[in-house]
């Protein structure tokens, strides 16, 4: 497979994911809440991955709208066992590892809005959950 077609396959990936956490359809109402009462305003956050991890819980990686990048540990029915743990140096240190090598991996794809949020002001944190894709292309 051609590198292009594997960044746009790995971009759709996160847009898809990330309209279902936005619009509050990917999850259950609990998963949202634990996100608020943590200080994350998830319709400013980018969802990196995200995946079971038992029959309650989640796990997930997950750029806040401060753009820290926070590994999930989420039980949903009970909230006090759930884990957040701040990656941002190791996220960001694999992006940019890997920015040319592999340019599809969701960490490389995911940091370009990372960046993209770095340069942003407070004002304009919606630029990071409404571009998604690629502007270079």
């Amino acid at each position: 497979m051609k590198r292009g077609l594997k960044v746009r396959k790995t971009e759709a990936k996160l847009q898809i994911l990330n309209r279902g956490f936005h619009e509050k359809s990917l999850m259950p109402t609990s998963f949202y809440k634990q996100l608020m009462q943590a200080g994350f305003a998830y319709r400013n956050c980018i969802l990196v991955e995200l995946f079971p991890d038992g029959e309650t819980s989640w796990f997930g990686v997950i750029i806040r709208q401060d753009c820290l990048v926070f590994e999930i540990d989420l039980d949903l029915h009970y909230p006090e066992y759930s884990e957040w743990t701040d990656i941002s140096e190791a996220f960001h240190n694999k992006a940019l590892r890997f920015r040319d090598i592999k340019p599809w991996l969701k960490e490389v794809v995911a940091f370009k809005q990372f960046e993209a949020c770095k340069k942003s002001s407070q004002s304009h944190v919606h630029q990071c959950r409404t571009s998604l894709i690629d502007e270079d292309r």
